[in-house]
């Protein structure tokens, strides 16, 4: 019997910040500081446009406003997911239809069609989930050995690659 043809996996863990971190970081590094970019560049063209507008010149006072906001929504986005960080046990559960999970009393769930891509980093598997960019990371010490960790991302791989 193959991994996939189990007919689910669940696990118990605890995140850590730090298991957020070093996955935002990695995701950042990756492509996120170019939707960065775009976001801080059309940011401040919209403030300059407006500012144009509204018939007054621009003064170097206007561009610095505008990339000190530019800046602030960037401090957000790296705050954020530290603030939005559950510290409490995530119970997690794979199987062919999908994915489920709870932390304390919030549940959801989300199909493999969800799924926009499967990572697997060494010290960490993330599921990332398609239009939010939203990630069940799974640290490695989620699983008992390697072999269940391995078995795991088989089986999820290949649930994930069936709905595509």
């Amino acid at each position: 019997m193959g991994a996939a043809d189990q007919a689910a996996y669940t696990l118990r863990y605890r995140s850590q910040r730090r298991d957020i971190w070093n996955w935002y970081w990695q995701r950042w590094r990756a492509a996120l500081w170019r939707r960065w970019l775009l976001i801080g560049s059309t940011g401040v063209a919209t403030f300059l446009f407006f500012t144009w507008l509204d018939h007054r010149p621009l003064v170097a006072r206007d561009l610095a406003f505008a990339l000190c906001f530019a800046l602030l929504v960037f401090a957000f986005f790296v705050v954020y997911p530290q603030l939005a960080f559950k510290s409490q046990e995530r119970v997690l559960t794979a199987g062919p239809d999908g994915i489920e999970s709870s932390i304390g009393e919030k549940h959801g769930q989300h199909t493999w069609h969800d799924i926009d891509s499967i990572v697997d980093k060494g010290d960490a598997i993330s599921i990332v989930i398609k239009h939010t960019g939203n990630a069940f990371v799974i640290p490695a010490r989620a699983f008992t050995d390697m072999r269940e960790r391995t078995a795991f991302l088989e089986a999820i791989t290949a649930w994930h690659q069936a709905a595509i």
